[in-house]
């Protein structure tokens, strides 16, 4: 059976990813996420807080749009071959 894999690429998500992660947790085998090493809010704090294994948690210099797709291309090479890729952007 595929199982369901988040992906999230993200910065500044203070405000709103955890009630975002949360919600999302129940419903996904595993999660990963790419927060921007230029993310200066408590973002990963917020996301290392909810201590779940599913999480994969990654950091990378995303600075502008078009470093999205190789950063996202990152997360499907990590997604095995049938599984359900869930986009939480």
């Amino acid at each position: 059976m595929p199982k369901i894999v988040s992906h999230t690429i993200c910065k500044n998500s203070q405000p709103f990813i955890g009630a975002v992660l949360r919600a999302a947790l129940p419903l996904v085998d595993r999660m990963f996420i790419t927060i921007s090493v230029k993310s200066n809010d408590g973002t990963r704090q917020v996301i290392e807080s909810l201590q779940d294994p599913k999480i994969e948690l990654y950091e990378e210099e995303v600075s502008d749009l078009g470093q999205l797709t190789p950063e996202r291309q990152k997360q499907v090479d990590k997604t095995d071959p049938g599984d359900i890729i869930w986009f939480l952007d």
